[in-house]
């Protein structure tokens, strides 16, 4: 990216992975977080999002919002800490 005009200014989007659903049983897949994203931001959990800002170097990690319910089925929600 250094190498093209512009690209200082540039935002990196990263996917981590995402979780697997199972209809119909009480057993889920195991999740296993992307390698990579693991690598860059330290995250385990399903579904997450991150920006990297080339600029700053200035990392944002979007976490999605579970519904309370959630809890009752997989256990305590942690915060995103």
């Amino acid at each position: 990216l250094a190498a093209h005009p512009g690209s200082e200014n540039a935002i990196l989007l990263f996917k981590g992975g995402v979780a697997s659903l199972r209809n119909d049983t009480d057993h889920e897949p195991l999740f296993r977080q992307e390698s990579n994203f693991a690598y860059l931001f330290g995250v385990f959990e399903p579904d997450c999002l991150a920006t990297i800002e080339m600029s700053t170097g200035r990392t944002t990690l979007f976490v999605p919002k579970l519904p309370a319910e959630y809890a009752t089925w997989m256990g305590a929600i942690h915060p995103p800490e």
